[in-house]
């Protein structure tokens, strides 16, 4: 019963970082998922727009009625476009895909979930806007490259995380959303990682466009980007 209890108790823990379709295969492999290493991974940063001036001028029940209804929305397309979902930070949201396993489909899973959250959003407005509450504005920012995975902290206080200049770079491009006015920028290793085969490819070249080379902030060459 004790060790029965304990499988139920890490799937729960599971189920909260990734889709139900892969817990049953984590929970039994041998492999340890949080050993140190490092892969290729996309990485997805989604953050609410002005949310600060939000919590500022509302209710402590509305602010947080606004935070659970969008950390469902972002939580749902995640784990339906085979992500993990990274963290919470306040009102924003990381997530890795290609974690615990890469594949082929990890960069366009990346935009899948991407164009899902903002049609999502888009949705959410709807409902919003029928009750007389004010529009939610979101941004995106998405990244492909190496990280390093493993556990950080002192032991009281031990994380796994997800960590490096891609998880870095991600980060910047969605802040950049807020200079180049659009919901969402990819950076062009995101594109060059696309299966030549990907059935979403058409999709994918009517909702991001090439804006071309912008400067982020902490880095000394210039990166190639995709808005939307």
């Amino acid at each position: 019963m004790i060790k029965q209890a304990a499988i139920s108790e890490e799937r729960a823990n599971l189920s909260r970082y990734f889709p139900s379709s892969l817990v049953d295969a984590i929970a039994s492999t041998n492999r340890d998922i949080r050993a140190v290493r490092s892969q290729e991974v996309a990485v997805l940063f989604t953050d609410i727009v002005g949310f600060t001036q939000y919590a500022e001028r509302n209710t402590p029940e509305n602010v947080m009625d606004l935070l659970r209804n969008y950390h469902a929305l972002v939580e749902k397309t995640i784990f339906e476009n085979s992500g993990t979902l990274e963290k919470y930070m306040g009102d924003g949201v990381m997530a890795t895909f290609g974690r615990p396993e890469t594949s082929p489909e990890d960069a366009a899973n990346a935009l899948r979930c991407a164009t899902a959250i903002m049609a999502a959003n888009a949705k959410y407005n709807e409902e919003r806007e029928k009750e007389s509450k004010e529009a939610v504005r979101i941004s995106i920012g998405i990244h492909y490259g190496a990280v390093i995975l493993g556990d950080i902290g002192p032991e009281r206080r031990l994380e796994f995380a997800v960590v490096g200049d891609t998880v870095n770079v991600a980060s910047r491009l969605e802040a950049e959303t807020r200079k180049l006015d659009c919901q969402c920028v990819v950076s062009d290793s995101v594109m060059k990682h696309l299966k030549k085969d990907c059935e979403d490819s058409e999709a994918f070249a009517e909702t991001f466009k090439s804006f071309g080379d912008v400067q982020l902030r902490g880095r000394n060459q210039p990166i190639s980007v995709w808005v939307s």
